[in-house]
């Protein structure tokens, strides 16, 4: 049982950096801080003050960035592999009882494979919705997903089968999203021609 919790609180958090990617590492380390966290592992490096500072700024900067129309489509290029990377880094603090090998595996697999899954589907959400003018459904969709990354991350460290369930509901919300707003876009086209 244990091991599917560190599982479930692997996809979280891992997916919570697919939304925003410093935002969790930033979240883990003021709950360190501050002593709610106990540090997993060898991750005692995410609970110094450099690291604090680093997180702060990062996250300062991401969150502006996704909140500047047609910036935050470039950010996308940029946040998809940083994705990737981020999600590894996650999980292998947080599988820190798994061996070398199966934590390596596991942390490539789960954690940036979770990570990057949402992060596509958040580049897709956001390519469908800079049809708004202006940009602005963008910004409803940077809003949401700079939420549902703080959330995910406050719940996993609270319950992590809440924030897991929590996920779940973003994630289908999401389809849902990018399924309207796809056949809204054919429809518009369709009527085009």
């Amino acid at each position: 049982m244990e091991i599917i919790l560190n599982l479930i609180t692997v996809i979280c958090i891992c997916a919570a950096s697919g939304f925003r990617i410093f935002v969790p590492y930033l979240i883990l380390s003021i709950s360190g801080k501050i002593g709610i966290l106990i540090p997993p592992g060898d991750s005692l490096w995410i609970y110094s003050d450099i690291a604090l500072y680093i997180f702060i700024i990062l996250a300062v900067l991401e969150i502006t960035g996704y909140f500047t129309p047609w910036i935050d489509n470039m950010l996308d290029l940029i946040s998809t592999p940083l994705a990737l990377i981020s999600g590894t880094v996650l999980g292998l603090m947080f599988l820190a009882d798994f061996s070398p090998a199966l934590r390596a595996v596991t942390a490539f697999i789960i954690g940036g494979g979770a990570a990057v899954n949402i992060q596509f589907l958040t580049v897709k959400s956001r390519s469908l919705s800079s049809v708004f003018p202006e940009g602005n459904g963008n910004t409803i969709v940077s809003f949401t997903e700079l939420i549902s990354s703080v959330l995910t991350t406050v719940l996993v460290i609270i319950s992590p089968p809440v924030s897991f369930a929590f996920l779940i509901l973003i994630v289908i919300l999401l389809f849902r999203n990018i399924i309207f707003r796809d056949k809204k876009a054919k429809t518009a086209n369709q009527i085009s021609y």
